[in-house]
């Protein structure tokens, strides 16, 4: 009914209007499952017809990855909706809260030193996936069970090539993980399985080697796209396996979490899948067999959704010990410490909860539409990732200076805004992964955090409100850390000439800070310099300056290359060449703009109501607006159609129009600007102001905005072309 209601409305109105003389009633009655008509014209006009329209596909999926999309489309529901109407789909969501305790790593932890590795350590996770963590807490310390009929369910991290039970499984697919465990076991094993490559059976099983286990099976598998023959197809696989340890009678058996790596199979789908059918077994067979899904230490949600499918009550029913499991799960993620420190560090560890929430989405189409219901899957899911970012920095050296209440303060920070973060102390890794403008603020909060730290420090309250940097390559800087940057600043402050640091790499440098300003490294040297730190201002802006400043871009700069592409995105074929772009830096108004926008976000809970516009006009005017912004002196300069204000265009071609060429040189000027649009509504040349609820006035196509008040759009950047 309500896919009717929403999509095929328009055919609903028309059937009814052509059967209007005849009593027919169908908007009014079909929200109640009926409609209003003579019993002849039911049957012979309209039946049919309704049935036709009612005929429809459904299409039903979860979004877990990546985090905090729900939050968006709670926010701005129109954003599916409008997805779905492409596709004449009606769309249905709902959101369902997972509750999952995170472990919060201890402060001031020692650093470890790394144990030799021999030969005979080599792990499966080291052959597939190069450089990745596989810390040993994880691999014998985490693990969930339980007993089903006869049997025993187990769910653990853990290495295929080290299991001691029975049979091994592996899917033929997957050919990494297949290859991988072969040449753990040996040339024996590698001539068997090179035997083996082109048969077309099923099943086949093979001896284990080196391995600690007795048989290698090996299974054909291949995933689909269709839900219920990817469920078929695992149940298969799993019974399949199963029976044949039966057959032989084997005691245990480990699975690998099939279709979760390269293929990228739900983990939902796949856990709830596997985990029944092994329920199902065991209550069949009633023999004492073992059966163990072996994850790799970076599936943590998957072995989340494994624990989940295994006993849905464990988080209520046994919180202390899933707690207990989880913390040393995903503390153990970043960490290298060995299994006795581990347990010892998670006994003391503190456990917070995210609220993980997975958005479940119903797609509703025309049953002769069906084909497009993966295409409209494929858009949400792309818009998801487009919206929300994963972001890891590895350099992060300040957090072995933050104490526990400060972890504990940035962790219930990122929870609350539904952002997961995962932080390795001794390291110094941060990762951060939740809506985009999330993330990003919490990246700022964590240098604040740091910079309250260091403000316990008589060197760091010296230091407060300035940056160091060095030079890496042409005008690209890098901070130093807020350790470096302390040192750094004293010296200057106490007018010392230089200073030797030890810097991140655990190079002796030397900085000096005279009028050299440069870092000595043998017989490397780097420009260094003095920046005061704004909170407001941009941070890729230059040092502070007394007067408005026109910074000329390089244009081998990703800036440059940023701005050329917005230009070009109307404007190709349609110039010359550009002679330069510069970047507008004039505090005052910026400092202003900023305020309004801060005002504007709080005003709108963050919708999209800041925009990049173009405005062309003649050469001599630039230099007004630079110094002086759009304020309300050129109210009406360029028309006044949609309203006396100061007029924006989405695209460069049309501000091209006005950008007026100096008479001598034939050079045209357009400034690409940040406009605060805020609440748009389609504008007269009456308007002196936009009417009381709206902020601007637009066309009635949304590519000309018109602002009225001299904070609400800034002037960003000048392009001058011919």
């Amino acid at each position: 009914i309500k896919y009717l209601l929403n999509v095929r409305v328009n055919e609903l109105q028309a059937l009814e209007a052509e059967h209007k003389d005849d009593g027919v009633q169908i908007l009014s009655n079909i929200e109640h499952s009926s409609i209003l008509a003579p019993v002849s014209i039911y049957e012979q006009h309209l039946k049919q017809r309704l049935l036709e329209y009612a005929r429809t596909s459904e299409l039903e999926f979860d979004i877990r990855e990546p985090l905090g999309f729900s939050v968006l489309i709670q926010n701005q529901e129109y954003l599916l909706t409008d997805i779905a109407n492409r596709y004449s789909c009606y769309i249905e969501t709902k959101i369902e809260t997972q509750k999952i305790p995170i472990a919060i790593p201890k402060a001031n932890v020692e650093e470890l030193a790394p144990s030799a590795e021999t030969n005979d350590n080599i792990q499966l996770s080291d052959l597939l996936s190069p450089g990745a963590l596989v810390p040993e807490s994880i691999t014998t310390a985490t693990r969930s069970s339980l007993k089903e009929a006869n049997g025993t369910i187990d769910i653990r991290f853990g290495d295929l090539t080290t299991e001691t039970v029975d049979v091994i499984v592996l899917c033929r697919s997957s050919t990494k993980l297949c290859d991988a465990v072969v040449n753990v076991a040996g040339n024996q094993v590698l001539n068997e399985y090179q035997a083996i490559a082109a048969a077309s059976s099923k099943q086949i099983a093979i001896s284990a080697g080196s391995l600690k286990c007795k048989m290698i099976l090996f299974q054909s598998w291949q995933p689909c796209n269709n839900d219920a023959l990817l469920r078929k197809s695992i149940s298969d696989f799993v019974s399949d396996a199963i029976q044949y340890v039966s057959n032989k009678n084997y005691s245990s058996i480990s699975f690998p979490a099939l279709g979760c790596g390269n293929f990228g199979c739900s983990a939902n789908v796949v856990a709830d899948t596997m985990i029944n059918e092994t329920k199902s077994q065991l209550r069949n067979l009633k023999k004492n067999i073992t059966i163990s899904f072996v994850l790799l230490a970076q599936q943590k949600h998957v072995y989340e959704e494994f624990c989940n499918q295994l006993n849905p009550k464990t988080v209520d029913n046994n919180k202390s010990d899933f707690i207990s499991r989880a913390a040393r799960a995903i503390t153990g993620y970043f960490s290298t410490n060995t299994e006795e420190n581990a347990v010892s560090s998670n006994e003391s560890a503190n456990v917070e909860y995210f609220d993980r929430e997975i958005v479940q989405i119903t797609l509703t189409t025309s049953a002769e539409n069906d084909d497009t219901l993966s295409k409209c899957r494929q858009s949400i899911e792309e818009q998801s990732k487009s919206c929300t970012l994963k972001k890891e920095w590895k350099d992060k050296q300040d957090m072995r200076h933050w104490t526990q209440k400060t972890i504990n303060k940035y962790y219930n920070y990122c929870l609350e805004r539904k952002i997961l973060p995962q932080l390795d102390i001794i390291k110094g890794h941060l990762q951060l992964n939740g809506l985009k403008e999330s993330v990003l603020e919490a990246e700022k909060y964590f240098y604040q955090l740091s910079t309250d730290t260091y403000r316990q420090e008589r060197v760091q309250t010296i230091s407060q409100g300035i940056i160091w940097s060095y030079e890496v390559s042409n005008d690209i800087w890098k901070k130093y850390s807020f350790r470096i940057n302390a040192e750094i600043e004293d010296a200057y402050q106490r007018r010392v000439p230089s200073i030797d640091i030890i810097d991140e790499e655990l190079n002796r440098c030397q900085v000096c800070v005279d009028k050299r300003m440069h870092q000595e490294f043998g017989k490397q040297v780097r420009q260094i310099r003095r920046k005061e730190v704004n909170q407001i201002l941009p941070d890729h802006w230059s040092p502070k300056h007394a007067d408005t400043k026109c910074i000329p871009l390089p244009n081998t700069s990703n800036e440059y290359k940023d701005v050329v592409d917005k230009f070009n995105a109307t404007m190709t074929g349609q110039y010359g060449k550009i002679i330069k772009i510069e970047r507008i830096e004039n505090e005052r108004w910026y400092i202003q703009y900023a305020a309004h926008r801060d005002e504007s976000k709080r005003k709108y809970k963050n919708a999209d109501c800041e925009k990049t516009l173009f405005h062309g006009l003649p050469d001599d005017k630039t230099t007004f607006i630079i110094n002086e912004c759009f304020n309300r002196s050129f109210a009406g300069v360029n028309g006044v159609v949609y309203g006396v204000g100061v007029y924006f265009a989405t695209n460069a071609l049309y501000s091209n129009n006005y950008a007026v060429p100096n008479k001598l040189s034939g050079e045209r000027c357009m400034f690409v600007a940040k406009v605060l649009i805020g609440k748009a509504i389609l504008g007269n040349s009456s308007m002196k102001t936009p009417p009381v609820g709206h902020d601007s006035t637009t066309d009635n196509k949304n590519e000309i905005f018109v602002t009225y008040h001299d904070a609400q759009a800034y002037a960003e950047y000048l392009i001058t072309y011919k």
